[in-house]
């Protein structure tokens, strides 16, 4: 199906002021839509889906969660400059290791096609002033993002977390040209219990460990 090929691609792959709130966690809501009347009948199965991001130190985990299908999460370490991909769906468990020297060269510039414009408007969410800003991609599409100068986003830059941006999202719009993404905080803490803490790069027991060119080809791309 193309949305499975479309949803792994967008969460498998990823990869200030001081006071700010470093460790934190934060669940959010998705919404998601197209114009496309094919691709939009196969997003109302992604009714429920959602994104839980865990920020502790130099590690980041983040959790997506597509409807009751698949589940995607990708951890990444700053200081080492690794991730670990970890993919539970209908293709079975699979996991996939990548560090900084992995990654194509061409994606070291993938920053300067990205347009950021910081707007001079705020509002609150979850008691927390969210200030705006406009990115806009290569191909011309504008997505919207609220942050939080409070908040600290984490060291390791994805599709949706830019370094540029000087606080965390809150909630935030991303276009694509097929799908339509909103993505709105639910939930956030900045005391991290015992075992969001337990944070590491090992491969569980059941998981079959893949290169990301076996990933890509078993996605037909």
């Amino acid at each position: 199906m193309k949305i499975i090929s479309l949803f792994t691609l967008l969460f498998g792959f990823t990869v200030l002021a001081t006071a700010q709130i470093t460790d934190s966690k934060i669940v959010y809501e998705m919404k998601m839509s197209s114009d496309n009347p094919e691709l939009e009948m196969q997003l109302a199965m992604m009714d429920g889906s959602s994104l839980e991001m865990i920020i502790y130190g130099d590690l980041t985990k983040q959790t997506v969660a597509i409807g009751g299908f698949m589940t995607t999460t990708t951890i990444s370490d700053a200081k080492r400059g690794e991730t670990l991909t970890l993919m539970d769906g209908m293709m079975g468990k699979i996991a996939m290791s990548i560090n900084d020297e992995d990654k194509p060269k061409e994606e070291e510039g993938e920053s300067a096609d990205i347009e950021i414009e910081l707007v001079d408007e705020t509002k609150e969410i979850l008691g927390y002033t969210c200030h705006k800003a406009l990115i806009i991609d290569s191909d011309g599409n504008e997505s919207i993002f609220w942050y939080s100068k409070e908040i600290q986003s984490p060291k390791t830059e994805s599709q949706y977390f830019q370094s540029e941006l000087p606080g965390l999202p809150l909630e935030f719009i991303i276009v694509s040209q097929d799908v339509t993404m909103q993505f709105i905080a639910t939930e956030f803490s900045k005391k991290l219990k015992k075992e969001d803490k337990e944070i590491n790069l090992d491969i569980p027991e059941g998981y079959t460990e893949m290169s990301p060119e076996e990933m890509q080809n078993s996605f037909g791309q």
